[in-house]
């Protein structure tokens, strides 16, 4: 008897191919917001975070990045790198 699932290289390959794509997804979202805070004259990840936190928490969305209790997004740390091109 054998225990597990007998083609677990294609379950793992067909996750790994989920996740990109709801990485693609939820950024493709997440784009135009940041562009637009950009545009607003937004510059450093913290800036781009509360511009975030202002349209995250007035649409009433709760992602998972958006912290119980207080809304507040921490997807983005002021010390990360960030490439948006």
């Amino acid at each position: 008897m054998t225990l597990g699932n007998p083609k677990l290289h294609m379950a793992r390959k067909n996750a790994v191919e989920f996740v990109k794509a709801e990485a693609d997804r939820y950024a493709a979202n997440v784009l135009p917001i940041i562009r637009e805070a950009q545009k607003a004259g937004a510059r450093t990840l913290r800036e781009i975070a509360e511009a975030l936190n202002a349209i995250l928490v007035s649409k009433g969305k709760r992602e998972s990045r958006v912290r119980p209790g207080d809304g507040t997004y921490s997807g983005i740390k002021p010390t990360s790198t960030v490439n948006f091109s």
